[in-house]
């Protein structure tokens, strides 16, 4: 069994075998990465999951992933994916510029 995935702008589906009944989302992410060759030691990467039918994106680290679920794979940078979007400093940076 396998869980299957595409890049968001790509037309080919991948997959990750999965021998028991799912895999983490932190291992199929670092499965993924390996297997298409992504990212290096200068150059780490992280990947946004969803799932591909409910668009809704997979966030929990440690949460399951089932076999034979379909996602959609989307490149990110781990610079930025680390930083929360509303953290206190750019909320007091566009609180102070606002006024």
């Amino acid at each position: 069994m396998a869980i299957r995935f595409r890049f968001r702008n790509a037309r080919e589906v991948h997959s990750v075998p999965v021998t028991g009944s799912g895999i983490s989302l932190k291992d199929l992410k670092s499965a993924i990465i390996s297997q298409r060759g992504l990212g290096d030691d200068r150059r780490p990467v992280d990947l946004l999951v969803f799932d591909a039918r409910s668009r809704i994106q997979l966030v929990d680290e440690d949460a399951q992933v089932l076999r034979n679920s379909v996602l959609e794979v989307t490149l990110a940078s781990a610079v930025a994916s680390a930083a929360p979007l509303g953290n206190a400093a750019n909320t007091t940076a566009i609180q102070q510029a606002a006024g």
